[in-house]
């Protein structure tokens, strides 16, 4: 009984942990790749999204100025809102975060690593 108790709160924890949460997208991102017309491209700059805890997000290319907008996390939808754009979480595992945002017919996503 114990081991199936351990079991079912071990895959909840692991389950919530590849989930964006307010908590876990604090922090350093840097994009690794993108995808356009479903074709992935290796990103060519050094692009860091910072989250940070008051809500603010700073973008950074390549060591230059940081642009600075707001963020939100919707948990039960898992998007993130910058500003009045929605990205959707496509998938959060450990340090791996890919998001996606659409405007018409146009569709990016975005693949980046935990810093």
């Amino acid at each position: 009984m114990k081991k199936y108790l351990f079991l079912s709160l071990l895959s909840v924890f692991l389950l919530s942990c590849n989930k964006v949460t307010e908590m876990n997208i604090i922090g350093e991102w840097k994009v690794i790749s993108y995808v356009e017309d479903g074709v992935t491209y290796p990103e060519t700059t050094t692009t860091i999204y910072h989250f940070k805890s008051d809500g603010v997000l700073e973008v950074t290319v390549d060591g230059g100025s940081p642009t600075t907008s707001s963020y939100s996390v919707d948990e039960s939808n898992q998007t993130i809102t910058v500003n009045s754009a929605v990205w959707t979480v496509i998938e959060k595992k450990g340090i791996s975060l890919k998001i996606q945002y659409t405007v018409g017919n146009y569709t990016i996503q975005l693949n980046m690593e935990k810093q």
